[in-house]
């Protein structure tokens, strides 16, 4: 069974977690790593546990910034050296281009896997679903099929392949008629949020983007970082590097407080490591209560301002 793990040039620093899953399935001289945009200057290539190495590229690097053109370039790929399985990283931009590459071959495909394994000669994946309150097991037959997957954890397993072969495929994609410009703009580093010993997590029930704005300033004054749910990010509240949930940031701070957030099972697997939680909300039913450590019935914005003035006075 061949397979090819594609990530983007900046995420060389979890190809091998990727690689790491990928032996089960089949044998090493069939495995290849696929990286859309090539190694450029990322500093991690010399430490890629894969024996052969495909750098997908294009005649302007700002095609890999467009999802379309990503997918475009993979299917070329694809179609010049077909794979049974493509594994992607289960983050919202690899999921989605899965499922954009998924759509343009026609192939079966399972996003946001958990775990994969081999049992009597067969591929199964395991994976969450109705919003997390069940764990599914898929078998899919058919090939070429797409994944993808949450990377493996530990890679110490991994050595450093000496010599690998190193290919190059130049992908002629173009950029859909409607697109006149691609404007990239720099991001905070998400690892602040990861790194941060105290985490703000807001969910929908914060209300206006103006109250978001008081509550990344209560942050601030708490030393602390500000992050959200999926529902925030989709309204446009905070960027997507500040999602929390199992599918984005799974977070491990000393402190979170969570504010306006019901308490759905994949934004709560993104805390629930969290040495203490206090969550804010003014429904008492709110599933959040049921998984916290300290309970507030309030209008939280009005918790937020509260609590903000009591810092101010301090200063």
């Amino acid at each position: 069974m061949k397979t090819a793990v594609i990530v983007f040039q900046d995420e060389l620093c979890i190809a091998n977690a990727l690689l790491l899953q990928v032996p089960i399935l089949t044998a090493e001289d069939s495995l290849e790593l696929w990286v859309l945009g090539g190694f450029g200057d990322a500093p991690n290539r010399e430490r890629l546990s894969a024996r052969t190495i495909t750098e997908i590229l294009s005649r302007d690097p700002e095609d890999f910034s467009e999802p379309l053109c990503c997918a475009e370039a993979v299917q070329q790929c694809f179609l010049r050296n077909a794979v049974d399985i493509m594994l992607f990283w289960a983050d919202m931009r690899g999921s989605d281009l899965a499922a954009r590459v998924c759509a343009a071959l026609g192939c079966e495909a399972v996003l946001g896997a958990q775990t994969l394994f081999v049992k009597d000669g067969g591929l199964y994946l395991k994976k969450p679903v109705y919003s997390n309150y069940l764990q599914a097991t898929f078998h899919p037959d058919k090939r070429p099929l797409v994944v993808s997957l949450l990377p493996y954890e530990n890679t110490a397993m991994h050595e450093r392949i000496e010599n690998p072969e190193i290919n190059q495929f130049q992908a002629e994609v173009s950029k859909p008629a409607w697109m006149t410009d691609i404007r990239l703009e720099r991001t905070e580093n998400e690892d602040l949020l990861k790194r941060a010993e105290l985490v703000l997590a807001a969910g929908r029930g914060v209300g206006k983007a103006e109250y978001f704005q008081e509550l990344e300033r209560l942050a601030q004054q708490m030393g602390g970082m500000l992050g959200g749910t999926r529902p925030t990010v989709c309204d446009g509240k905070l960027p997507p590097e500040r999602m929390i949930g199992s599918s984005a940031n799974v977070l491990t701070p000393a402190c979170c407080l969570v504010f306006g957030a019901s308490g759905a099972a994949p934004f709560f697997a993104g805390i629930e490591k969290s040495k203490l939680i206090v969550a804010v909300n003014k429904d008492p039913n709110a599933l959040i209560f049921d998984h916290c450590d300290v309970g507030i019935i309030a209008d939280c914005n009005e918790f937020a301002r509260a609590l903000s003035k009591i810092l101010d006075t301090k200063d």
